[in-house]
């Protein structure tokens, strides 16, 4: 997966501004990488295929990262070296009929995570309420950026 983070201002968690605004046109240019591949993708399979779903969820995490980063964080998780266990539960929930799909990923691990993660929110109406809010949270700000 594509992992994009951009802090809210440049005066970010990095000490120099010069060094947050060189990650954020790093940042940017990965989301045009993720737009690219979910364009290349549309482009050989259609717009309304489910052979373009990683490319979409990809490409969705970064622009997420890139534009409501507190909205992000709190449905994605923090971004780490080892993915999977810093992904947040709410988009491990969300994301199990993409990455729980084994005639769409084939890595174990990630096909486990996303089965563990789908059971334990589906088990509790509390946690499930959670992450349908954060959810709507993130989809209302990144409906915000998309108008201007």
């Amino acid at each position: 997966l594509v992992f994009c983070h951009v802090g809210n201002s440049r005066s970010s968690r990095w000490s120099r501004p010069d060094v947050s605004w060189q990650y954020r046109r790093l940042t940017i240019m990965n989301c045009k990488e993720a737009t690219a591949k979910r364009q290349q993708c549309h482009n050989l399979y259609g717009k309304q295929s489910e052979d373009c779903l990683v490319q979409e969820l990809e490409e969705k995490r970064c622009l997420s990262f890139q534009n409501c980063a507190l909205e992000a964080r709190a449905y994605y998780g923090t971004p780490s070296k080892d993915s999977m266990k810093a992904k947040g539960i709410c988009a491990s929930w969300a994301e199990a009929f993409c990455f729980a799909n084994p005639t769409v990923i084939f890595e174990e691990e990630i096909l486990d995570h996303h089965l563990r993660a789908q059971e334990r929110v589906n088990k509790d109406t509390r946690m499930r309420a959670n992450c349908r809010t954060i959810a709507m949270e993130l989809v209302k700000c990144l409906q915000l950026k998309r108008k201007y």
